[in-house]
């Protein structure tokens, strides 16, 4: 599994309101989803990192930051009535990363 901490880690830490729960749980989710397809076709860490230019130690170190802009953009989405769809797309398969609730 990638080396990041899960949102029920980050909830114990940091205490969130409810609704930066459910963002993250759907974070989580996504982050998931895409180690299950990346698994698929065989794609390991060492191989991101080398793509990413990154020591493999650094590779699931997302930025806290990132996490809440796609929080901070879904809460808007839905505000406006939408609702945010994220999938990763390859030449032979498309996953859906993350899709929040209607």
């Amino acid at each position: 599994m990638p080396r990041y901490k899960s949102w029920e880690q980050i909830r114990r830490e940091v205490n969130p309101d409810e609704d930066r729960v459910a963002a993250y749980g759907l974070l989580d989710a996504a982050e998931r989803r895409f180690y299950e397809a990346r698994t698929r076709r065989g794609v390991s860490d060492e191989m991101l990192a080398s793509a990413l230019g990154l020591p493999v130690d650094e590779v699931w170190a997302i930025d806290a930051e990132e996490d809440l802009f796609l929080a901070a953009l879904a809460r808007h989405v839905a505000a406006a009535g939408g609702r945010l769809e994220l999938r990763a797309v390859f030449d032979d398969e498309e996953v859906v990363l993350l899709r929040e609730p209607t």
